[in-house]
């Protein structure tokens, strides 16, 4: 039986990518205890290590990698050539993330941001669409054409629901906590999309050792082209509403604060207005594109959500809430941070301008 190796497989798309791939004995990497099955051998280590990969891929004969890592330049140029010389095929998750916004609608021929940007602060850090689209090119640049780049937007499931560059742990917990959260006017009205995990996975599982796929960039991204932020927004509003949480938004007119989030992330990405098209993918696997609605996907994400979290365990980001708190003019109690550390990071981030003034490292 042909074997698949996961890296990163415990996370949203990893975990939905098992369901779909079949006739394979599937290897996942996990940092944490998993129990094995007839199948599904779970391996444990950090895969960050490289002589833990290394190990295992030599041990081995795997006919795919499918790589969920993120990694920085220099460990991805490490062991690139280790993935490429042991397997048919190299499946690397980068992310639609890299595009510019030149065009209306976004194809894989779309420019990306690396080589149109002429913004040397920006270029000059490691931030994740630039890194990606550096490893790209390192992938690229290798004569071995085995490999398959796939670029995802912005994927959600039951443990993963973005709201603007805010992840979950920061705004819906801080929602369920009663407060409030600041977000942009320009955000708000911003064109974005969202994909459901399960289906970035299950067109993943169509490019595995599909040879039409190799030497190949494939965006994975939800077609709508009509959604924006807000309407986002509304459907968490409505959705939280029917657990009896009450979700309040403070809109920002301007954008002063934006130096104390990502700021690049917001200017380079998610101030664009992103419309995805996937012609290329039809092409490839031969058949019809389809996705999960946005609303559908969210409402059933949701509702899995509240069935696996205990409220009461759910622990706040000490910085993030000291922000918010400072924007909305609310206050938390010190009693909801465990550690001396994390009551700290709150007061400084609630009373002080330290964070205004390291505000671009965060």
């Amino acid at each position: 039986m042909k074997k698949i190796l996961i890296l990163g497989g415990t996370g949203a798309m990893g975990k939905a990518l098992v369901d779909f791939i079949h006739d394979f004995n599937i290897y996942i990497s996990t940092r944490k205890d998993k129990v094995s099955s007839q199948n599904i051998k779970y391996i444990k280590g950090n895969a960050h290590d490289i002589n833990f990969v290394k190990k295992i891929i030599l041990d081995n004969n795997f006919d795919v990698i499918v790589d969920f890592m993120y990694y920085n330049y220099d460990e991805f140029y490490e062991r690139v050539d280790l993935f490429l010389n042991n397997t048919k095929q190299y499946i690397f998750l980068s992310s639609a993330r890299v595009y510019s916004n030149d065009d209306k609608t976004i194809d894989e021929k779309t420019k990306r941001i690396l080589d149109v940007c002429e913004d040397k602060k920006y270029l000059n850090t490691h931030e994740y669409a630039l890194e990606k689209a550096r490893e790209e090119d390192l992938l690229i640049s290798k004569e071995q054409k085995n490999w398959t780049i796939i670029r995802p937007y912005i994927t959600y499931n039951d443990n993963r629901l973005q709201l603007g560059i805010y992840e979950k742990e920061k705004w819906l917990y801080r929602v369920i906590r009663g407060k409030t959260v600041a977000i942009q006017k320009k955000l708000l009205d911003s064109i974005t999309t969202l994909t459901y995990a399960k289906d970035v996975s299950k067109y993943i599982a169509k490019i595995v050792l599909n040879e039409k796929a190799y030497g190949e960039a494939i965006q994975i991204a939800n077609n709508m082209s009509d959604i924006t932020w807000k309407d986002i927004a509304d459907i968490y509003k409505k959705e939280l509403y029917k657990k009896k949480i009450k979700m309040n938004l403070k809109v920002i007119e301007t954008e002063k604060y934006d130096k104390l989030f990502n700021f690049f992330q917001l200017k380079y990405d998610r101030y664009c207005d992103r419309v995805f098209n996937s012609n290329k993918l039809e092409k490839i696997i031969d058949e019809k594109v389809t996705y999960v609605g946005i609303e559908d996907g969210l409402k059933e994400c949701i509702s899995k959500f509240f069935d696996n979290v205990d409220l009461d365990k759910i622990e706040l980001d000490a910085k993030f809430n000291g922000i918010m708190d400072k924007i909305t003019k609310e206050h938390t109690s010190l009693k909801e941070f465990n550690s001396f550390k994390e009551k700290l990071k709150y007061i400084l981030a609630r009373y002080t301008l330290f964070f205004e003034i390291k505000g671009q490292k965060y």
